[in-house]
């Protein structure tokens, strides 16, 4: 399972204004489309900073920091990005919405086999 260290790239987040947040929300879908379609560290690596951005315009940051989220890894990657486009489209319905998508989100890293290391080198 992934074991980058969520805490501390938080930390490192900054707080977005609410255009800003409203804007990465709506963006969600499409960025996860670009990282099914194209299945790049780059792209992952990039979005799970906007949705650590998301997370922070959510207020879900605390949670996340001290309650932990653990990855969930489906049977596939068809069946990893329908549910992560459930979560999406249900948002509206759902108040848990961000917290399972936080969590199909990280279990993408081991559906695509990127390693702990790979992703913090795409920081750089």
């Amino acid at each position: 399972m992934i074991k980058i260290d969520i805490k501390e790239m938080l930390n490192q987040v900054p707080v977005v204004k609410e255009e800003e947040g409203q804007l990465l929300l709506a963006n969600l879908n499409t960025q996860m489309i670009k990282l099914f379609q194209e299945k790049e560290i780059a792209i992952y690596y990039s979005l799970l900073e906007d949705v650590l951005k998301v997370a922070k315009h959510l207020n879900l940051d605390t949670v996340i920091k001290y309650f932990g989220i653990t990855p969930v890894v489906k049977a596939n990657e068809s069946m990893q990005f329908q549910e992560i486009f459930r979560c999406l489209h249900t948002k509206e319905r759902n108040n848990n919405w961000f917290l399972d998508f936080f969590s199909l989100y990280l279990g993408v890293s081991v559906i695509y086999g990127f390693k702990p290391e790979e992703i913090k080198r795409a920081d750089s």
